[in-house]
C-alpha cells in the first residue's frame, strides 16, 4: 500500500502525526483512491534461479597453484598446475556464456612491482565448450602462460568473469607465483 501524490495537512495535524497520533480519516480516504486504480504484484513460478557469473557480489574463490616458483628460458610456455574452488553461492558460467564466464586470469608484475603486463593470459577452467562450475565445486587443470622475455617477474593469479569483475574485488584472495625468465 502507498500513496504517491502528496497529502496536504495542516501545521496543526501534521504536529500530530508527527507526535505519533495516526493519519485522518480523509488520508485514509485519498489512500483508498489513489490505490483503486493502481496494482503492484509480483507472480513467482517455481523456486528461485540461483544466481550466476553475470553478477558480481558474492564472487569468490580458493585458487591453489603448482609450483609456486619457475624458472624457464626465454621462449618457453610457463605451465603451472591450478587446482580452484568455487566457495561462492553463484555457479560459475562457461567460456561459451561470453559475457559472466569465468576464468583464470594472470597479470605480470616486474620485480619491483611494477605492473608488466595487465590481463596477460586468461585459462579456461573446463575443455571445449566448458561447463558450469557449482558453488563447492573444486576443479583441477594445467595452466599453459605465453612466453616472456628475460627477466624477474612475478605472476599474480585471479579469477575472473567476463566483462564482469576479478574477484580480488570481492575480497577474494589472489595468488603469487615467482618467475625466473633466463
Amino acid at each position: 500500500m502507498f500513496h504517491v501524490p502528496a497529502f496536504l495537512l495542516s501545521l496543526k495535524e501534521f504536529e500530530a502525526f508527527l507526535q505519533g497520533s495516526s493519519p485522518s480519516e480523509r488520508y485514509a480516504q485519498a489512500t483508498v483512491a489513489q490505490m483503486q486504480n493502481q496494482r503492484t504484484f509480483f507472480l513467482y513460478k517455481g523456486a528461485p534461479a540461483q544466481r550466476d557469473s553475470r553478477f558480481p557480489t558474492g564472487l569468490r574463490a580458493i585458487i591453489k597453484l603448482s609450483p609456486r616458483s619457475i624458472n624457464t628460458k626465454v621462449g618457453q610456455q610457463i605451465k603451472l598446475r591450478a587446482v580452484v574452488t568455487n566457495t561462492s553461492n553463484s555457479i560459475w558460467l562457461p567460456r561459451s556464456a561470453g559475457v559472466g564466464a569465468v576464468q583464470l586470469g594472470c597479470h605480470v608484475y616486474e620485480s619491483n612491482g611494477a605492473l608488466f603486463r595487465n590481463r596477460y593470459h586468461w585459462e579456461v577452467l573446463t575443455p571445449g565448450d566448458g561447463r558450469p562450475i557449482i558453488p563447492d565445486e573444486t576443479i583441477e587443470f594445467d595452466v599453459n602462460l605465453p612466453p616472456l622475455p628475460r627477466g624477474s617477474f612475478f605472476l599474480e593469479f585471479d579469477m575472473v568473469s567476463n566483462e564482469v569483475c576479478w574477484f580480488a574485488s570481492n575480497g577474494s584472495p589472489t595468488v603469487q607465483v615467482s618467475l625466473e625468465v633466463m
